[in-house]
Order: structure tokens, then C-alpha cells, then sequence
């Protein structure tokens, strides 16, 4: 007589075997559907046709048979080495995961797959995800995909991280691994493939806060030759791993990150670590060698982007590097102190919507040049906006054309750098500080607030011409050759607004305005404008 024991294939199944025999425990997961945990392929089959190319709606869990293991229809067995196939025809699918999950790679290969839950539950990855050239998949509400590890997106297809169009809620794909610092990891984008982070969805890498452990992943937009796209949009959020960049094409492969909305967030320095939180930025291109090929390219159209740097590593012969500002916001995180903020690149566009640059209390220099987008021709671009407490030092001749504004903190030129081609317009409380007697274009207006708290310093030697000088409140001086500071003060109602030893020569007289008007033009009991008519015909210095 055999002595009876439990069978050792089924962990969930109370089963009694004779010996070693394991027939009548075959018998059972065939009936059960349950399958010993090995490498193998699993293909979505909801309607169980047995076929691996399946397709429809369903649920995705351990006890129901939604699976064609190539030999019968069976539940999801969890386990490292298992391999799931969404194929079939494309279509409209909503799959429903019902409990944790683990697998080792994710495949998509038509289109019109969703994975949704009621709840949260989390699908672990041992290996990768694809998605085929020209489909597209959606990680959808309550669903976290997450390994902890190196991993990539490819394939060629588009993965979407909510649903595209739509609100979705815990839509999310994460890098969970923490490493030392003699390691790194990436979450990568490649093989051509796309991620679209949409209102809900999440991408992001591990943070910590030990100095043990402080690297997170590194999240790399093209990490291959095919290369590879990131699109974020309103409501959805990118995070770098800490202490760990983002990167746009890794050595010289290709990548497109577009910011059209939502928030892209870099890494943050992890305290007693050797990471410098203004290194930890967004990159282009190769860590320790110039990127002799390759097209990268960061189009900032809407949302927010912060990082504590843009930069090159080292600019290459062949490679192109392309900074495009349309709208979206360019938040500091570091201050660059002797380094630059943005620095390398082949071209920083200044494109219809505008630079806007929030300096976010640091203080943060630029020797990139900020051009005019050349596809607008002689269309006048969106210009430059400096918001955010902290300082923002130009040291380039830019080439914008629109108009730049100080809504906060002080905007600067260096002895080498200038605000572009457009009108110069600073808020109240805000400072401009004129390095030198080049900053301003000629056939500019200089606009200001003149109360207490607002800053233009004439920091240069010299003599700068503007086209007009007034105050937002409709003040205005005539025609005039070097004017100081303090006689634009006493022009301007005895307000401290001008600093520095530099000149002013206005070549133009603003409009009178209106009637209407005029008690905006009252400082105490002067009316400034009587001032500025009694000069109009002779234009001399006070």
C-alpha cells in the first residue's frame, strides 16, 4: 500500500496522489483549467476557440478560462516565465483585471486592447512590454504595470496610459527598482514604439531617500537605432527616478518627447548622495561621448517640464538637438550657479506660443540661444516670458522676435547677451537688469510698472537706445538723448524704479492718450505728460 501524500504540482488544490503517480493530478488541472506554473505562451481567448489568434472582452484572472495555452483553454497561471498574447483582429476589447498579476513579458499585437479594473491591482512584469508596429494598446483606470528592473516599451505600436481622449484614474506604469550607485536602470522607449501619457496616466521611475539606495530609473526616450516617442497630455504625469535623468535618444539613437499638456518632472537629488540635483536633468543624446548621429527633439507646447537642467553632454558633428518652446512651461529645480541651465543644443526655438521660463526661486543662467523659429518666417514668434521668484541671466545674442516680459524675480543680460528683437515689458515688483548697452533692440519699447519694488537697472556703460519709455499706467517720456537714473526717476514721479550708472536715449515719443486717461498720468502734483509735451520739440537731457 502506497502512503498517501499531497501532491506537490498544486499549491490551491487539496489533491492526494499514490506514490509518485501523477496522473489523477493531470486529470484535475485539465478539468480545472489550472496548468503547472512553467514558460509558456498564453493567448487571449475569451471565446474559446482554441486558436492563438482569439480576440474579444473578457476577464483576465486565475480562475477563468479566457487563455489557450496552444494545447486547451485555461485560466491565467501566475508565473515569472509566463508570456501574454494579445492578438486576433483589431478591434474594440475591454479586458478586466481582476487580481494582482505576474508575468513575464506583455504583448500586444493588434489594436483596440484596453486593460481596465474596478480596483486597484497591479500587473507585475518579469520581462517587457510590445506593442506591434501600428497598434495600439491602453493600460487603463485602476491598472499599475510595474517591474523592478530594467524594462522597455517597443515593438513599433503605441501604448497609451489612460485612455486617449478621455479621464481615466490610476492609470500607471512604473520602474519600481532602486539601486546603488554603481548601478543604473532605465525604463526605455525603443524599437520605434510610442507612449502617450494621457489625463490619469502615470510614468515613472522609483524615488528614495536613502543614500544607500538612492538611484531610481532613468526614463530614455529612443533607446535603440529605431528610436522612440513620449507625448504627455493635460492631467497626465511623467517622473524620473531619483537621482537619474531623463533622457532623449541614449548614445546616438533618435527621440521625440512632446509636451502637450500635464506634468513632466525630473529627478530630484537624494540627501548624502554624490548626484548634483542641477545635473539631473533632461539630456540629449550620449552620458560620456559627443552623439555623432541621430535627430533628438523636445517639443514643450503645453504643461509643465522641470528639471534642474537641458543640456548636451557634448555636442556632436552629426547629431541634432532641437529644444522647441510653444507654450509650455520650462520650470527650474536647481540653481545652475557657474553652470548653464540650458547649454549644448543645436537650436532652442522660440516658436508661436511663446518661451516661458519659471525660475521657481533659483537662480539660473542660460548660454543657449533662444532663436526665432524659422518656419514662421517673418511671422513674429510667441517672444519670452520670465515668471517664478529668482533670477534668469541671458548670456547669447537670442533672436526671438516677440516681446519679453518679467512677470517675477529679475530677467538679466550678461555683458554678451540680449532680450531679443521685441517690446520689454516688466511687471510690478519685478526687476530687469540691463548688463549691457546692446540688451534691448533699438526699435523696441520699454514698458514698466512704476511702483515701489520694480527694478530696471542700468548696469552697462554707455548709452542704450529703445524706441519709446512709459510706465503700464500710461506715463511717458519724449525724445531724448541720455537720460540717467535719476532723472527718469523724477521723470517717472520720484519713484526708485531706476538703478545703475547707464544711459537711455529714446528715439520715439509714446502716444498721448486719450482724455479719458489722464488721471492715470497724475505722480502726486505732477502730471507728467505736461512734462513730456514742454519737451517734444527739443529733446535734451534734464
Amino acid at each position: 500500500m502506497h502512503k498517501l501524500s499531497p501532491c506537490p504540482f498544486i499549491s490551491n488544490i487539496r489533491f492526494l496522489r499514490a506514490g509518485c503517480g501523477c496522473a489523477s493530478a493531470l486529470m484535475v488541472m485539465m478539468i480545472s483549467g489550472i496548468k503547472p506554473a512553467s514558460a509558456a505562451p498564453f493567448y487571449w481567448d475569451p471565446s474559446a476557440t482554441n486558436t492563438t489568434a482569439g480576440s474579444g472582452s473578457g476577464v483576465w484572472s486565475t480562475s477563468t478560462a479566457n487563455w489557450y495555452d496552444t494545447s486547451s483553454h485555461v485560466a491565467w497561471i501566475n508565473g515569472t516565465s509566463n508570456n501574454a498574447y494579445f492578438q486576433g483582429a483589431d478591434g474594440t476589447y475591454a479586458i478586466t483585471v481582476a487580481e494582482d498579476l505576474t508575468l513575464l513579458n506583455l504583448n500586444f499585437n493588434n489594436s483596440g486592447y484596453t486593460l481596465g479594473a474596478s480596483s486597484a491591482q497591479t500587473i507585475a512584469l518579469n520581462g517587457n512590454i510590445t506593442v506591434a508596429s501600428g497598434k495600439t494598446a491602453t493600460v487603463g483606470s485602476n491598472v499599475t504595470i510595474s517591474r523592478a528592473a530594467n524594462f522597455s516599451i517597443s515593438g513599433g505600436g503605441t501604448l497609451n496610459l489612460g485612455v486617449s481622449g478621455g479621464s481615466s484614474t490610476g492609470a500607471k506604469l512604473l520602474d519600481t527598482q532602486l539601486a546603488s550607485p554603481v548601478t543604473a536602470y532605465t525604463l526605455s522607449i525603443s524599437g520605434g514604439s510610442k507612449v502617450i501619457v494621457n489625463n490619469g496616466g502615470t510614468l515613472a521611475g522609483a524615488t528614495s531617500s536613502s543614500s544607500t539606495t538612492p538611484y531610481g530609473s532613468a526614463i530614455v526616450v529612443g533607446g535603440d537605432s529605431a528610436g522612440g516617442a513620449l507625448q504627455v497630455e493635460s492631467g497626465g504625469v511623467v517622473s524620473v527616478g531619483s537621482n537619474n535623468q531623463l533622457i532623449i535618444g541614449s548614445s546616438t539613437n533618435s527621440g521625440t518627447l512632446t509636451i502637450n499638456g500635464g506634468q513632466v518632472n525630473g529627478a530630484t537629488a537624494v540627501s548624502g548622495s554624490s548626484a548634483q540635483q542641477n545635473t539631473l536633468g533632461l539630456r540629449f543624446g550620449s552620458s560620456n561621448a559627443a552623439s555623432t548621429s541621430g535627430t533628438r527633439t523636445v517639443n514643450l507646447n503645453g504643461g509643465t517640464l522641470t528639471v534642474g537642467q537641458v543640456f548636451v553632454y557634448a555636442a556632436g558633428t552629426g547629431g541634432t538637438d532641437t529644444f522647441n518652446f510653444n507654450g509650455g512651461t520650462l520650470r527650474a529645480n536647481a540653481s545652475t550657479a557657474s553652470l548653464s541651465f540650458i547649454y549644448g543644443l543645436t537650436h532652442a526655438y522660440v516658436k508661436s506660443g511663446g518661451a516661458i521660463i519659471d525660475t521657481n526661486g533659483f537662480d539660473i543662467n542660460i548660454t543657449q540661444a533662444l532663436e526665432h523659429d524659422v518656419g514662421l518666417g517673418s511671422t513674429m514668434d510667441g517672444g519670452l516670458i520670465k515668471n517664478g521668484a529668482g533670477r534668469l541671466v541671458l548670456k547669447s545674442i537670442s533672436t526671438f522676435t516677440g516681446s519679453t516680459i518679467v512677470n517675477a524675480g529679475s530677467l538679466e543680460t550678461s555683458t554678451t547677451g540680449t532680450f531679443g528683437a521685441g517690446n520689454v515689458t516688466v511687471a510690478s515688483g519685478a526687476a530687469l537688469v540691463i548688463g549691457n548697452s546692446a540688451s534691448i533692440a533699438d526699435s523696441a519699447n520699454l514698458v514698466f510698472s512704476n511702483t515701489l519694488g520694480t527694478t530696471i537697472n542700468l548696469n552697462f556703460s554707455g548709452t542704450e537706445t529703445v524706441n519709446t519709455l512709459s510706465s503700464i499706467s500710461g506715463q511717458f517720456v519724449a525724445t531724448g538723448t541720455d537720460y540717467d537714473a535719476a532723472t527718469l526717476n523724477h521723470l517717472f514721479g520720484d519713484v526708485a524704479v531706476f538703478t545703475g550708472s547707464g544711459l537711455l536715449t529714446v528715439s520715439s515719443t509714446a502716444s498721448i492718450p486719450e482724455p479719458s486717461t489722464y488721471a492715470l498720468l497724475f505722480t502726486g502734483a505732477t502730471l507728467v505728460v505736461a512734462v513730456i509735451r514742454r519737451r517734444k520739440s527739443h529733446a535734451r537731457r534734464i
